[in-house]
């Protein structure tokens, strides 16, 4: 467990690795999602993950590695959540 200082100094620079890898991250999901708005909304979803499991992430480690791989499980969710819309009321997104 960080001590407040400690966790404070490692939440400051995952966020200055998100900003700095943040269009490096994009790009890796609209490779996945060739629809913007959906790629946008991920990347949040990313964002968000990823601060709340900032402690999980070893600083000096790959954090673009790190950070694709929570966006892969990330787009698997959502083209999920796309496949159960379809199946129930018919109406299909192009890119599942």
């Amino acid at each position: 467990m960080l001590n407040p200082i400690d966790e404070k100094r490692k939440r400051k620079e995952i966020t200055r690795l998100i900003v700095g890898h943040q269009q490096q991250i994009f790009a890796f999901i609209f490779s996945l999602v060739p629809i913007r708005d959906e790629a946008e909304d991920i990347l949040q979803d990313v964002c968000v993950e990823i601060m709340g499991r900032f402690r999980d992430f070893e600083l000096g480690t790959n954090f673009l590695a790190w950070a694709n791989s929570i966006a892969y499980c990330k787009v698997r969710s959502a083209r999920t959540n796309y496949a159960r819309c379809l199946a129930s009321d018919g109406i299909g997104i192009f890119w599942i």
